[in-house]
């Protein structure tokens, strides 16, 4: 055991390497939590994004009889949402930049929606994937009778709202899906 002589004061360096290990564990915890608390406020507000979507569309199949159907026939994805930036005028991209607005199919969700969602939040998974894609499925006499959207929500979840899991294996990702038809 160690005598010291005189007055000691402060702290050794095991004990302030000490303190600083614990409040770095510390502040590494308070981390995770807030980036978890962060995503899956990011998908609550995707699943509030699909039910206004959802919304709008039965609103339009009521107003217009039936779903919008921005052209291009089966096969051809579109924007849901506005994705511009300030004094752009569509088509903007969205998912990864692969997809294109449609100011028609906009226009049209725009009656039943004051401001259209678009997802801020890009999903790192083949380039950036962020937003909702829309497709018109099937035509039954030049109207548009069902529709696809898809989606994607951070983590693994399976709470897609109104939709279901399309595909779960993307690491750290649910792709999700919402058909609709009448």
């Amino acid at each position: 055991m160690r005598k010291f002589v005189g007055d000691h004061k402060g702290f050794t360096l095991i004990e302030l390497l000490v303190v600083i290990a614990i409040v770095g564990i510390l502040a590494a915890i308070v981390f995770a939590s807030v980036n978890s608390t962060r995503a899956k406020a990011r998908n609550a507000k995707r699943l509030e994004d699909m039910r206004a979507y959802a919304f709008a569309l039965n609103m339009a199949v009521d107003k217009y009889g039936g779903y919008p159907d921005p052209g291009g026939g089966r096969g051809i994805w579109w924007c849901l949402g506005d994705y511009g930036k300030k004094g752009s005028t569509p088509p903007d991209k969205c998912f990864g930049n692969n997809y294109s607005e449609s100011a028609y199919l906009n226009n049209i969700l725009a009656e039943f929606i004051p401001a259209l969602p678009a997802t801020e939040y890009p999903i790192p998974v083949n380039g950036n994937l962020n937003g909702y894609i829309y497709q018109c499925v099937n035509k039954v006499n030049n109207v548009c009778s069902m529709v696809t959207v898809l989606w994607f929500m951070e983590g693994k979840t399976t709470n897609c709202g109104l939709g279901r899991v399309y595909i779960d294996s993307i690491p750290g990702y649910t792709y999700c899906q919402y058909d609709a038809s009448f």
